[in-house]
């Protein structure tokens, strides 16, 4: 077979083509007269409409990435491959299953094979294009694997298991991972400059972990969220309100892991250019460890709701819960604390007199106020308008991670766990069509 004789003829795939629009017209025209409702008039339209497009989108396909390359082609053992004719491989597409004819190739001397476009026609994929992963990956990030896959089949058509839902959607977050990883180590040895996003005049950084659970023996690891915020105005009381937040995150890997993400994450929403910071966290010295290292200019608030409760343990502790004493106690402990007198709130708790099995929670509750003694003055911050509670991070925790992550039913390994989570950032932040219009551009 000459090579001529062994190419797709384009005359002729563009004639099919043709025959298969105009054959939908006509389908088309008696969809329209013979549909009662304009619900069954949509559906029946987008079923043949996606049919034909699948079948137009094999044909180009074939003829773009599947086309003989020679009569032969070199062999990894050293030999030559000889052309062996077209071969049909099923490709799902988000138009529903397309066939693709493929150059076929083999090596006499060692049996290997080959197919022309095998990575562009979805080989590496599974028989999925990029578009089905990307729709696949996108559900797997918000819902269980399973429920992944049906949802896919009724939107889409397309078929698939469990299990390649979990390697097509984890594989994609490992990239990300491998992505974000270089990206973070390319800032840091100065390697890479990111563009801001903003030029904030105030930017809010925020720490908190949560648990996940993982397979094997019941255990759970923790995962740790960074949020990155600016102020969109102010409340009634004249407080900060929220903004565009993004986040960062890491399963069961050491906080200077989430700290480097974090300053990045902070880089890229302007924080060079803002003209204060501000760290919030609700005390972990991991937290402070982290703001000194990447911002050391920062304010520094511990969150207010984390200290209350501390206050409050103290109280139930030593006077007893749901009693007078205990009430009268902390809140007269808070009313201090809000008029900046931390100073007097330690030695409130220096005075106390607790029973036995209370002298503990108050002696670390001392150490907790006397490290983070500078990190309240909560007078100061709501005069300037601050935040001082770190409800945007802990809602993080719940939205990013626990919505998926802590399903009933979901154990993880560490690579799983990290992998999807990424994929929720990745589309929580507000990239997902950025980053899948680069893989399409390189694809």
């Amino acid at each position: 077979m000459s090579a001529r004789e062994g190419q797709l003829d384009r005359a002729a795939v563009l004639g099919r083509i043709v025959e298969r629009t105009e054959a939908l017209v006509k389908e088309l025209l008696v969809i329209a007269e013979e549909a009662e409702t304009a619900g069954e008039l949509e559906a029946q339209v987008a079923g043949v409409w996606r049919a034909a497009g699948a079948g137009a989108l094999g044909e180009l396909l074939s003829l773009r990435f599947g086309q003989q390359e020679g009569p032969g082609r070199e062999c990894e053992c050293g030999g030559r491959q000889k052309f062996m004719g077209y071969r049909p491989r099923r490709l799902w597409t988000v138009l529903g299953k397309a066939w693709v004819q493929r150059a076929y190739y083999w090596c006499p001397e060692c049996g290997a094979t080959h197919y022309v476009g095998a990575e562009e026609l979805g080989d590496a994929g599974g028989g999925k294009s990029l578009g089905v992963q990307e729709d696949l990956s996108l559900l797997c990030a918000h819902m269980p694997f399973e429920e992944a896959t049906d949802k896919l089949a009724r939107l889409l058509g397309v078929e698939t298991c469990t299990s390649e839902a979990e390697k097509h959607a984890e594989g994609w977050g490992e990239r990300l991972e491998e992505e974000w990883e270089a990206e973070v180590e390319a800032v840091f040895e100065s390697q890479m400059d990111l563009l801001p996003e903003a030029a904030p005049k105030r930017l809010y950084v925020a720490i908190d972990a949560c648990k996940t659970p993982m397979r094997g023996r019941g255990e759970w690891r923790e995962t740790k969220i960074g949020a990155v915020y600016e102020p969109c105005g102010r409340d009634a009381e004249g407080v900060d309100q929220a903004g565009r937040t993004t986040y960062v995150g890491t399963v069961y890997r050491p906080y200077e892991v989430v700290g480097r993400r974090l300053y990045v994450e902070a880089q890229r929403r302007g924080l060079a250019q803002a003209q204060e910071v501000v760290v919030l966290g609700d005390g972990g010295p991991w937290i402070w460890e982290l703001a000194a290292t990447h911002f050391p200019q920062a304010t520094q608030i511990v969150d207010w709701f984390h200290v209350s409760e501390h206050l409050w343990k103290v109280a139930h502790a030593v006077y007893g819960p749901a009693t007078a004493e205990a009430e009268a106690w902390a809140g007269e402990q808070e009313a201090r604390l809000r008029a900046g007198e931390v100073a007097l709130v330690i030695q409130a708790l220096r005075d106390l007199q607790p029973p036995p099995d209370a002298a503990e929670t108050v002696r670390k509750d001392i150490e907790y106020f006397d490290t983070n003694r500078e990190r309240m003055r909560y007078n100061e911050y709501r005069n300037r308008g601050l935040h001082i509670g770190s409800g945007i991070v802990e809602s993080a925790c719940k939205r990013v991670a626990n919505e998926r992550l802590k399903r009933s039913g979901c154990h993880w390994t560490q690579r799983g766990a990290q992998a999807i989570l990424n994929l929720r950032i990745l589309d929580i932040n507000g990239r997902w069509d950025a980053y899948w219009n680069r893989q399409r551009r390189v694809a």
